[in-house]
């Protein structure tokens, strides 16, 4: 007999006993993208670090340039040119200028920097046609990270833009916390793996496939390790293998009470506390396990496609957003018109998938239409856009009424 709970409770059951140990490395920038950061990220001086022009033209005093225009040239004395990477060691003087390009750093006693096309040269003497202000087209020391200013947090997940970011620091190596190992199995003696030839009464195993691209979308290390048969030892010593390397362990098949559903005896048999959960008053997957053995979790999910699906979303996801190297994602809610009737059993949590389109006549209307069948059929988890939740105390909803489902895409 089942004790169904409720998902929050099944995960404050295993969160109350458990927490992610956090493994650290040191990776280059190359290799840092989409990890967690381990250490924060400072600025080891100003950015910039030295006051800079953002203009092509010429540094000036800006005192030197009031009233300037078109037809009142103000001129004063080229008295020579900054190359790029280049300290200047000149002061520049009252009356004085030099060529600049844009990133070239000030010299001392320049504060402004006058645009190439408001000026003309003649000779070592250079005419300018319109005033600037004090700091006009430079940027400051620390203008943009002050020095040992935190960047980048703990837990940070690095993106394109922050590896960027780091180079331009002088950072090569960055400490991150290691991605979560998940390691996977499908049970059960009718399954085939893909490539093999068919045979009769046989079926081909989609859960392990499609349970890796899961993890991996999220940015889990995983790896789908075999199909096992409905053998009590077999799943026993998988289990106790992968308990020595992995962070996590998924079983599809085998959870609900047949005479051959052994995923539950299979985690209890290999240490304590052993099965946390088993049942959830949710439809489909309410054969669903939770456990937790040498402080490792694990899961049992049904064997149907669908459920697979819906509980590695329920369960798994949020279990692996747990490490702070996972970013899991955040899904977007919209609220549309139901296109039928939908009944529920009372007392359970209904997950249905849809497909949803915007109405033909009714700009801005959506409509969700409910893609139902067995939790076994793959192809309505394949076309479905969104996932909508009747709740438990609900006996169903009607066609034309408003709900509110949560985007899968």
């Amino acid at each position: 007999m089942l004790t169904l709970i409720t998902v929050p409770e099944a995960l404050q059951e295993l969160n109350s006993r458990w927490r992610p140990q956090e493994k650290t490395v040191t990776l280059e920038l190359g290799a840092a993208l989409g990890m967690a950061l381990a250490e924060p990220v400072r600025s080891p001086r100003h950015i910039p670090p030295f006051a800079r022009a953002t203009m092509d033209g010429y540094a000036v005093q800006a005192a030197d340039t009031y009233g300037a225009s078109e037809t009142a040239s103000q001129m004063i004395t080229l008295c020579g040119q900054i190359a790029m990477g280049e300290a200047p060691q000149h002061i520049l003087q009252p009356g004085e200028t030099m060529q600049i390009a844009t990133g070239g750093m000030l010299p001392t006693g320049a504060d402004a920097v006058v645009m190439l096309e408001y000026t003309e040269l003649l000779g070592d003497q250079l005419l300018i046609q319109r005033p600037v202000a004090p700091g006009e087209n430079t940027t400051q020391p620390g203008e943009d990270l002050r020095q040992d200013q935190e960047v980048l947090t703990v837990g940070h997940i690095l993106t394109a833009a922050d590896i960027g970011l780091c180079a331009s620091l002088g950072y090569c190596q960055l400490d991150c916390f290691t991605r979560p190992r998940v390691a996977i199995f499908s049970t059960g003696d009718e399954l085939l793996s893909p490539g093999e030839e068919y045979q009769p009464g046989m079926i081909y195993d989609s859960n392990g496939s499609m349970l890796h691209a899961l993890c991996q979308s999220i940015g889990v290390t995983a790896d789908f390790l075999a199909c096992l048969p409905d053998e009590l030892h077999e799943l026993q010593a998988a289990l106790a293998a992968s308990l020595q390397i992995y962070d996590l362990v998924i079983f599809s098949g085998g959870t609900s009470v047949g005479g051959k559903d052994f995923t539950k005896v299979a985690i209890d048999a290999c240490g304590s506390p052993g099965v946390l959960v088993h049942g959830l008053n949710i439809k489909p997957g309410k054969p669903t396990l939770l456990g937790l053995v040498a402080q490792i979790p694990v899961f049992g999910l049904s064997g149907n496609p669908v459920t697979a699906a819906l509980t590695f979303q329920l369960l798994v996801e949020p279990t692996l957003g747990r490490w702070q190297s996972v970013s899991t994602p955040t899904r977007s809610r919209l609220k549309a018109r139901l296109t039928r009737n939908l009944p529920s059993p009372g007392g359970m949590i209904s997950y249905i998938r849809c497909r949803i389109s915007q109405a033909e006549n009714i700009p801005g209307l959506w409509l969700a239409h409910p893609l139902l069948g067995g939790s076994g059929l793959l192809s309505t988890l394949a076309q479905a856009d969104a996932l909508l939740t009747i709740p438990a105390n609900a006996e169903g909803l009607r066609e034309n009424s408003e709900v509110e489902v949560e985007l899968l895409r």
